[in-house]
């Protein structure tokens, strides 16, 4: 059963945030957006990326538009994230541990063909920096045929020692 405050009858309007799994929201994001804890639905995944236009983020994303009211989706990228120096080698290094065989990672590389890019960058989300994945994020989330017109995406870089939340 989905429960919604409504006021006269008409849903209030979400507010989506995707975040890193590390970064709980904190109340000075809230404040600085001037929005309430509780118009809030968060989706949190390493690295907050969207890898590919039809992943399960985004699939999520859409539903909560069309089954949460959700009105603005905020990509939020942490500054000092853990997540942003992840390190291929060590991630090979624990797998080769787990038993999964070079064969196996070599037989993933078809990963390449429909998002272009290699296994690592896949479990990564490796871009340049925290700024361009979540603006790489936020284009896919605007320029999707599900995803209507009306819907507003921000791109927010945070910065939790200062407390600081910038538009990018």
């Amino acid at each position: 059963m989905q429960l919604m405050e409504s006021e006269n009858g008409v849903q209030k309007a979400k507010k989506l945030f995707v975040t890193c799994v590390s970064n709980d929201l904190e109340e000075f994001v809230l404040d600085e957006l001037n929005i309430m804890k509780e118009q809030v639905l968060q989706i949190k995944s390493y690295g907050n990326v969207i890898s590919q236009p039809f992943d399960s983020i985004i699939r999520n994303i859409i539903l909560s538009v069309y089954q949460d009211n959700v009105d603005e989706v905020y990509i939020i990228g942490e500054q000092f994230a853990k997540y942003a120096k992840l390190e291929k080698e060590q991630i090979l290094t624990q797998m080769n541990e787990d038993g999964i065989t070079e064969k196996t990672i070599k037989t993933l590389e078809y990963l390449k063909q429909p998002i272009g890019k290699d296994l690592y960058y896949w479990l990564s989300g490796k871009e340049e920096s925290v700024e361009n994945q979540i603006i790489q994020s936020k284009n896919i989330i605007k320029n999707h045929p599900l995803i209507p017109n009306r819907i507003k995406v921000y791109a927010l870089l945070v910065n939790s020692n200062e407390k600081k939340v910038v538009l990018v």
